[in-house]
């Protein structure tokens, strides 16, 4: 299943970036200085919105001044186009911004994400890598921290697709749960996160299942870390 996976991604980007290595007839356009690519990303994303709030080519063009030639923009973009591929979450939403920006004309850069949101659209599924699920995960722990509701909560889940639903998450916590209480010591430090994340979880009926085992989770974290202060505690009355 792999393997095909890869050769599907390895025609694409053969299809995409065929042609791009040779030089550009266009004029030179002025030296700009790179930016990071956490700058590009800020960069691109900022354009994707603009575009579906009504921006045209115009206010596009003003807004990326000399960028719309910057070839370390193309680049970063060919990068992250290839970082999004191998990831196994869809990315719809994203997706169709990118396609809708490549509608709207704007040069080499336009056509660039234009041809990744297809690719984007297309991409097969597959199901995520116990790595890859905790990493989910984390982000779900993140943004419960810097204040999502349940209604966020639902909607990040529905963005990932069929790796989204709640049967799958709770299966996959239940299992999270008993491999990470059986740490010695286990990580006492995401008790709070997970209870915050049950209290937002056990507000969307679909989601109370999972809530449920996040709170159970949270609070036996919490218990265990009490009970071996108390230990400790009473190791050191025996040494005194």
């Amino acid at each position: 299943m792999l393997g095909k996976i890869w050769r599907w991604l390895k025609n694409w980007f053969q299809r995409l970036f065929r042609g791009r290595s040779q030089a550009s007839q266009s004029p030179p356009s002025p030296s700009v200085n790179p930016l990071s690519d956490t700058g590009y990303e800020a960069l691109f994303l900022k354009v994707l919105e603009g575009v579906e709030q009504g921006w045209e080519q115009s206010q596009v063009l003003d807004y990326l001044g000399n960028r719309i030639n910057d070839r370390f923009f193309k680049s970063w973009l060919q990068r992250f186009g290839r970082k999004l591929m191998e990831s196994p979450l869809p990315q719809k939403e994203l997706a169709q911004r990118m396609i809708k920006f490549g509608q709207i004309d704007c040069g080499e850069i336009s056509e660039i994400s234009a041809e990744l949101g297809e690719m984007l659209q297309q991409k097969p599924t597959r199901s995520l890598s116990e790595a890859e699920y905790q990493q989910v995960f984390q982000q779900v722990l993140a943004g419960v921290s810097l204040g999502w509701e349940g209604a966020e909560l639902e909607q990040f889940f529905e963005r990932l697709g069929e790796q989204g639903k709640p049967e799958i998450w709770v299966n996959w916590l239940r299992e999270y749960k008993r491999q990470e209480l059986a740490l010695s010591p286990p990580n006492y430090e995401s008790s709070a996160s997970l209870l915050l994340l049950g209290e937002k979880a056990v507000s969307v009926p679909e989601w109370q299942p999972f809530g449920e085992i996040a709170i159970a989770m949270g609070n036996e974290l919490l218990e265990k870390q009490e009970k071996e202060s108390i230990w400790e505690y009473d190791g050191l009355d025996q040494v005194e």
